[in-house]
């Protein structure tokens, strides 16, 4: 089962790149739907998947009104990108990554690129854990956003995620250099 939902995340990564060389608009919008309403039965939990999918569907939206005010027309590039995020999260959610770990031998030729793809999924969580911990301090410190100062907290905030993530990555590929992984 493990070998079979791995095999189906790498055709998914495989349509993606035939989806954005050769995709039009109905074929991607097509495929974004199919791959968040199957992303919505893997988690089993629409609302979920609706909160996860809201900052890239404004990030997507807002890269459309930038395009259209540059260059007064519109592109695929928006819709491509929320495909990727839809298929791609869709792919993450279907690799058994601690199964996978214990499989694959330092021996093997595929370490390298599953450490890789390891090391990607670590820095994700990473950053998902340090986004829930700066918006869970945020919302217990200011009572109401919209009032004065709710704003500058939120962006104080989010300026620290980064700095947070970017310690935590440090002393992640720190390990790695020192047991020799990195070279």
């Amino acid at each position: 089962m493990n070998v079979l939902r791995s095999i189906l995340a790498a055709v998914l990564v495989a349509v993606l790149a035939v989806l954005l060389a050769y995709g039009n608009f109905i074929v991607l919008a097509a495929s974004a739907i199919a791959a968040f309403l199957a992303w919505t039965l893997l988690l089993r939990d629409l609302r979920k998947c609706i909160w996860r999918a809201v900052p890239v569907f404004l990030f997507c939206a807002i890269l459309a009104i930038l395009e259209l005010i540059a260059h007064r027309s519109l592109t695929l590039l928006a819709l491509k990108t929320f495909v990727c995020y839809a298929i791609l999260s869709l792919g993450v959610q279907l690799v058994p990554w601690t199964v996978m770990v214990r499989s694959v031998s330092p021996q093997s030729r595929f370490f390298a690129p599953f450490l890789f793809f390891l090391f990607i999924y670590h820095f994700t969580m990473i950053l998902q854990e340090e986004t829930l911990r700066a918006l869970t301090a945020y919302r217990l410190a200011v009572p109401h956003p919209f009032r004065r100062g709710g704003m500058r907290s939120l962006a104080f905030s989010l300026d620290s995620l980064f700095s947070r993530c970017l310690v935590r990555a440090e002393r992640f590929y720190a390990a790695q250099t020192l047991r020799g992984i990195t070279e």
